[in-house]
């Protein structure tokens, strides 16, 4: 990743209609957010080598970081303590092999502009390969690669009255488009979040500092 320069793949300056998620209010407690400051750090270092492609099964997807546990046959969206613990275990692997290739992370504010933040919804997850069928960069859980996993993190819905779980992902912008053709097709558990919704806009320099959370 160059980082002091324009974004070779910018986002796509008109995109599909995506439902907004602005009648969620973030849960985002004090010890969590340098940990998703640094995760998404570290996302954006590991991913920014990812070439595409033509085959869209392997977006994402690197062989050093699969989860050991993965079961694609078996969707385990809604079991939130699974999901949470696979993608810390993830975290840190992902962490020493950057420390082990002496890969240098970028900013926070470059990380987000070489990519956006993904929210999938845990709860409104079908299981149903509709993303899949949309786009093979996602499984049959409506989840995009593992490469890409920050954490979950917790939301309030007003309109459900009720607390979900969303998981996390940074998308590097030469995929936005495909992510934005699932989402065109009604795919309603997956949805761009602002970094700011989650507390990212404030960050300060000595919150970047840390390598691994």
């Amino acid at each position: 990743m160059e980082h002091h320069n324009r974004d070779p793949h910018p986002p796509p300056s008109v995109l599909p209609c995506a439902p907004s998620w602005s009648r969620h209010r973030f849960a985002i407690g004090i010890d969590q957010l340098p940990r998703l400051v640094v995760r998404t750090r570290q996302a954006a270092a590991w991913c920014a080598t990812d070439p595409g492609g033509p085959d869209r099964t392997r977006w994402l997807r690197s062989p050093e970081l699969r989860p050991r546990d993965l079961d694609p046959s078996v969707p385990p969206w809604r079991e939130v303590p699974t999901i949470r613990a696979r993608t810390h275990l993830l975290s840190v692997r992902r962490a020493r092999l950057l420390d082990v290739r002496c890969a240098e992370l970028p900013t926070l504010r470059v990380a987000l502009r070489h990519g956006r933040l993904l929210g999938h919804d845990l709860a409104a997850c079908t299981g149903g390969e509709f993303a899949y069928a949309c786009s093979s960069m996602f499984d049959a859980s409506d989840a995009p690669g593992w490469d890409a996993w920050i954490d979950c993190v917790t939301h309030d819905d007003v309109a459900l009255d009720g607390t979900r779980a969303m998981h996390l992902s940074w998308i590097p912008n030469r995929f936005v488009a495909e992510v934005a053709l699932a989402m065109g097709a009604g795919v309603e558990c997956l949805q761009w979040v602002r970094p700011e919704r989650l507390g990212m806009h404030g960050v300060d320099v000595a919150s970047e500092m840390p390598r691994h959370a």
